[in-house]
């Protein structure tokens, strides 16, 4: 760049200013500590003093030149960044801290000039080499602009009189809509709980392999995208997309699985089948990408955003990954705990509601005699997953265990399930049932039928956390 005449976008004298003053006043830090990070400094010593500011502030001490001098002594980095004299010297440059707010953002600023420069350099030299991969290189450079992205402070403060407007307005809403505040599950027994989905929301569906977890998102995606036009995005990682459109258009068109997959169809059921076909819209954007990182997702939701995207579905949590150097760094409880911490905040900066999957323990089957039915400790690798969800379903179907009788020794009705709201912020937790009816892969609102009237399943009362039919 000097070569051309061009000088590496900086700030120093700004750096200085900060640093001065951060020394001096006390509240300096806590105006500028989310601005900027220690590599936002260009000169190599005001990097190593923010590091050392960044210390001393950790762990609650005052911060002023002499503790910064001691912090620096410790680290053997003293005389790196030029000694105590230089320390000094950089409150005396200060003549008020008033303007270390614009300051900062300045310094910020220039650092993603730099950063810009050196992914744009690195892709220009990358591109003219015939030995690059060029849709490994776009991969690249997407994850190193989602990674410099996520380095940008946002601010989105509200005034307490915007938010009570907010407030109201969803209950007149709830009101109209029979009280539910967001768009329909597509089970009504679940609406009348969660009230439907809501944006910025975390969903957490929780079970056992083959419980029928996919096909409870698979449900949730038609019933946002084609009977309520609301645009989603799925993230599969266990499924292809062909198989996940194999199960869209076995519900759609009430057509047993194992027959769709034959192919053998009747006149009758392939007109079913062409009905079902228009039905499904291109407001249901499917990424079967067999493994992703957060990087990954981040990048993808907020294209998705940009089309229109409300609501994200991954399936499943634990199938995802984390970067190299991320992975062994971190235990398995870390991983996990990491990438739950991050979908809920890309839930929040995204707008988005996030409906996750996630594997359970066989815990949950070792606690015979009790019926295997899933607690919360359950969860797999990760207590962090419960933490960070705004609400946590279990999945339980008797059928699945064998298990033909209810606590009360009558048998269950045909597809007995249970969708059990273990956590729900702000709301109510209790279990609902529903059907599942495996040859569809669906599960659907439980209608009462005669064969399965309350005095065929034996339960009159109902107790907390049983099925009630």
């Amino acid at each position: 760049m000097e070569e051309q005449g061009l000088l590496t976008p900086q700030a120093v004298d700004l750096e200085c200013v900060i640093l001065g003053a951060v020394m001096l006043e006390k509240d300096a830090y806590d105006v500028i500590k989310e601005i900027v990070k220690p590599e936002s400094f260009y000169k190599d010593g005001h990097f190593r003093i923010f590091k050392a500011v960044q210390s001393v502030a950790s762990r609650n001490e005052p911060i002023d030149m002499i503790t910064i001098v001691q912090e620096l002594k410790r680290t053997g980095e003293l005389e790196l960044v030029g000694g105590a004299y230089y320390i000094s010297s950089l409150t005396s440059r200060v003549a008020s801290a008033s303007n270390i707010g614009t300051h900062a953002q300045i310094v910020a600023q220039k650092y993603l000039q730099r950063e810009l420069i050196k992914i744009n350099s690195k892709c220009m030299n990358m591109a003219y080499s015939e030995a690059t991969d060029i849709f490994e290189l776009l991969d690249e450079v997407k994850l190193n602009i989602s990674n410099l992205e996520k380095s940008i402070p946002s601010s989105k403060v509200k005034d307490t009189t915007q938010i009570v407007a907010e407030a109201v307005l969803d209950i007149k809403n709830a009101k109209t809509n029979g009280g539910v505040l967001g768009p329909s599950t597509g089970l009504k027994v679940l609406d009348d709980v969660l009230r439907g989905l809501r944006r910025t929301n975390v969903y957490v569906i929780a079970g056992r392999p083959a419980m029928g977890k996919s096909a409870v998102v698979v449900g949730f995606a038609k019933a946002l995208c084609i009977d309520q036009n609301i645009p989603v995005g799925l993230f599969s990682l266990e499924m292809s997309g062909k198989q996940i459109v194999h199960r869209l258009l076995s519900d759609l068109s009430d057509i047993d699985n194992n027959k769709l997959a034959s192919g053998n169809l009747s006149e009758f059921q392939q007109n079913s089948l062409n009905d079902a076909v228009l039905k499904i819209t291109n407001n249901f954007h499917i990424d079967d990408t067999p493994s992703i990182t957060i990087q990954y997702l981040e990048s993808s939701v907020r294209r998705l955003v940009e089309k229109g995207v409300q609501y994200v579905i991954i399936d499943y949590l634990q199938l995802m990954e984390l970067t190299d150097k991320d992975r062994y760094q971190k235990s398995v409880e870390q991983q996990i705990a990491f990438l739950s911490r991050n979908i809920k905040r890309i839930a929040k900066k995204y707008e988005v509601g996030i409906i996750e999957l996630s594997q359970l323990s066989r815990k949950c089957e070792d606690r015979a005699p009790l019926p295997p039915r899933p607690i919360m400790s359950d969860l797999r690798d990760s207590g962090s997953i419960e933490q960070d969800a705004d609400v946590v379903i279990f999945l339980y179907r008797p059928s699945y265990y064998n298990i033909e009788f209810s606590p009360t020794g009558k048998p269950y009705p045909y597809g007995a399930a249970e969708l059990i709201i273990a956590k729900h912020r702000g709301g109510a937790t209790e279990s609902v049932a529903v059907r599942f009816k495996g040859e569809y892969t669906r599960f659907e609102d439980f209608e009462v039928r005669q064969e399965d009237s309350l005095e065929t399943t034996g339960i009159s009362e109902p107790e907390p956390n049983t099925l009630t039919f």
